[in-house]
């Protein structure tokens, strides 16, 4: 039996790093977010949303730019599915957990309301590596021949 190419190995790992890269950097921005928002004195709060656009947003495009060029595209969109399966059943198991019988401070909201603005930010950045790349020029460039003075001085 000969042994697996090594480009098919790295090529494996940078598929399965993806998602992890994209879990930790979510977080990052997360706790980042929380502690500038309550060190200002406005979380929880309607500005919340920001944070969450920005976990959403930093998440699937730090987790797809590791990924090939070919994969961008489809990455950024499973990533942004995985991301947001996780959010929901992670705002599920909080949502089920027992009450302490405070009242809730800050927005009473539903957290699968949350879904919307970390949905918004991972399509911003998923849409960045659907945009069509830019097609070159098909007019030749005119250049200078090598010694001659530019015009402008």
């Amino acid at each position: 039996m000969t042994p697996p190419d090594k480009s098919l190995i790295v090529l494996v790992f940078k598929h399965l790093m993806a998602p992890v890269v994209s879990f930790f950097v979510s977080w990052i921005v997360f706790f980042v977010g929380v502690f500038v928002f309550a060190f200002l004195g406005l979380w929880p709060g309607p500005l919340a949303i920001i944070v969450f656009t920005a976990v959403g947003f930093c998440g699937v495009f730090s987790g797809t730019l590791g990924l090939p060029g070919p994969s961008r595209r489809i990455g950024s969109g499973v990533l942004l599915l995985l991301g947001l399966a996780f959010f929901c059943c992670l705002a599920k198991m909080l949502a089920d957990s027992p009450d302490d019988g405070e009242e809730p401070r800050g927005i009473p909201m539903s957290p699968f309301v949350w879904c919307i603005p970390l949905m918004s930010g991972g399509l911003l950045a998923a849409f960045l590596f659907w945009w069509p790349p830019r097609k070159k020029s098909l007019q030749p460039r005119i250049h200078a021949p090598a010694g001659s003075e530019p015009f402008f001085n």
